[in-house]
Parts: C-alpha cells; sequence; structure tokens
C-alpha cells in the first residue's frame, strides 16, 4: 500500500490533490491541482549491517511491531544529513549499546515495513564491533550472537530485507559471488540455533 494512500490535501497550500500524470512524466503523481506541486511516492531509506564479532553475527530480537518477537538486523531510516555509514553508527548504538565500522557494502534490497507499511530501500553492509557495552536498547527484546551455519530460519527473520541480506553475506562468504548483490533469498529451513543473549 502506497504511504500518500488517503492524501487528499496539498501539504502546501491545502489545496485539492489529483492523480495525474504530469507533464514530462510517465506515471501517475498526485498533483496539487492549486499550486501545481507534485508528490512523488518513493521509498524510505534506511540501513542495516550484518556485525560481526569473534566470527558470529549479531541478531536483534525486536519488541516493537512490525514482527514483534522476530530476528532482524540492526539498523533503521536515515535522518536528513547523514550517510548510510553514520546511520548505522547511531542506530546501532541506540538498539545495541555497541560501537561498529563498516567494512563492505552487500547490496541494496527493496521492502515494505510490515504488512502494508511504508516502502523501503535498504541499503546492507558488513560490520565489525569496534567497542561499546552490549546493552538492548527499547525497542530491542534481545541481542543474539550466531554462527554463520546455524542463523535463524526464514519464517524467524523479521523483513524480507533481512533474509535478503544475510543470503548475500552467506553467498559471498562460501564464493559464490564477488561483488554486491541487488537481490537473493536464503533456502528456508535451517536449523535454528538461539545463539548467545546478550
Amino acid at each position: 500500500m502506497s504511504r500518500l494512500e488517503g492524501w487528499k490535501w496539498c501539504p502546501r497550500c491545502k489545496g485539492c490533490l489529483c492523480e495525474t500524470v504530469p507533464e514530462g512524466d510517465e506515471k501517475e503523481r498526485l498533483v496539487c491541482s492549486e499550486c501545481g506541486l507534485v508528490i512523488y511516492d518513493n521509498p524510505a531509506p534506511c540501513a542495516c549491517a550484518v556485525v560481526l564479532r569473534d566470527g558470529k553475527v549479531m541478531l536483534t530480537r525486536r519488541a516493537v511491531e512490525p514482527s514483534a518477537g522476530l530476528w532482524d538486523l540492526p539498523g533503521g531510516y536515515i535522518e536528513v544529513g547523514e550517510t548510510p555509514e553514520q546511520t548505522l553508527e547511531r542506530e546501532i548504538l541506540e538498539e545495541t549499546g555497541l560501537r561498529v565500522r563498516t567494512v563492505r557494502l552487500l547490496g541494496f534490497f527493496i521492502d515494505t515495513y510490515g504488512d502494508g507499511g511504508t516502502d523501503t530501500l535498504n541499503i546492507s553492509y558488513e560490520a565489525e564491533v569496534t567497542g561499546g557495552t552490549e546493552k538492548p536498547g527499547s525497542d530491542v527484546e534481545a541481542i543474539g550472537w550466531f554462527e554463520p551455519a546455524s542463523l535463524p530460519p526464514d519464517d524467524e527473520l523479521a523483513f524480507r530485507n533481512t533474509r535478503e541480506a544475510l543470503a548475500a553475506w552467506l553467498a559471498e562468504r562460501s564464493g559464490k559471488t564477488g561483488s554486491a548483490a541487488g537481490s537473493a533469498s536464503r533456502d528456508s529451513g535451517t536449523e535454528s540455533d538461539q545463539g548467545e543473549s546478550g
């Protein structure tokens, strides 16, 4: 579902919004009939990471909806003026108390934030812990550390982009691909390991 679902009034001049194809465009957009403002339904940019420490992968168990109780890669929405790397450092510190350094880009993965939620463009990295004191944030139920061969099965992972980023990381780790992936999916049914919760 579009994040603009139900929008009827222009946020700039309060004129009526109409669906039409603007001049020079090829798709229908919401356009203000008064001031001509064109509103684009763009995905929200996010950054997340496969965080490593002593060869194990950190996952966070979500304490809030959507997907409460499921494992997720740490990260979040990119704020105005931030680079994706800065977002990672801020979000992971907030969520886990740990400081990290990005190592490499894994890929770009499109998704939605829960059923009928905001469309997202997820920029995924590999990162490593550099310091801090491990402590779950308010939106994290638990922090788990998993061996790469014992990651939770797909139905215990919060989002499609979580599964795809882990799949890309596992594939590169196994030497199946040597560049950042755009989309991938990991076989379901992998045995779950509860890891070491922090």
